[in-house]
């Protein structure tokens, strides 16, 4: 090869090649975990008394915005008196404390004691400051109360009312109990 052919193909190589900047730097504290604990159990008190419990097979913390991120969730809520008010399950959770957001996704199952209702979906999210849970809007939701099983999309519900609604179709039973005499 001619020294000024092997020249060519060098210069060539060299501003064809691959480059040392693989992308800007980012902030690091946003996209790595501060720790990861695995079979976790999580508990919160609340003056002096147990207001929340989780159990998860992993949960990633992150330090710069109150994330959190769990899979496979077990949770159940107490009252001031120690009775459990909400018991659920779910694939993953994604929570931000300091704004009140939390998701829920795959294989959702949440048992309300206090209002005797019990909910199934695959996606859920739970704003903690307007008391407002949403399903996905074209996913499917289950609300059991009662002797009634509704199954539509597009539910909504508010913690405040305790009403709930949905936007789309809705399908159901209503089983009637003849009056015990």
């Amino acid at each position: 090869m001619k020294p000024a052919v092997f020249t060519v193909v060098v210069v060539i190589l060299l501003f064809t090649g691959c480059s040392l900047n693989y992308g800007t730097v980012r902030d690091t504290e946003s996209s790595v975990p501060e720790f990861i604990f695995t079979d976790t159990v999580f508990v919160r008190y609340e003056n002096g008394a147990q207001s929340m419990k989780l159990n998860a097979a992993e949960l990633e913390q992150y330090k710069d915005n109150n994330s959190v991120f769990a899979r496979d969730v077990a949770f159940t809520t107490f009252s001031g008196a120690g009775k459990a008010e909400t018991e659920g399950s779910c694939g993953y959770v994604s929570a931000d404390s300091k704004t009140g957001q939390y998701t829920f996704f795959n294989s959702i199952r949440i048992l309300n004691h206090v209002r005797d209702i019990q909910i199934f979906t695959e996606r859920l999210h739970w704003n903690s400051k307007t008391e407002q849970l949403t399903g996905d809007r074209n996913g499917s939701l289950t609300v059991k109360h009662g002797n009634t099983t509704l199954t539509g999309t597009g539910f909504s519900a508010s913690g405040i009312s305790s009403r709930f609604t949905f936007e789309g179709p809705v399908t159901g039973a209503v089983i009637m109990q003849p009056d015990a005499k």
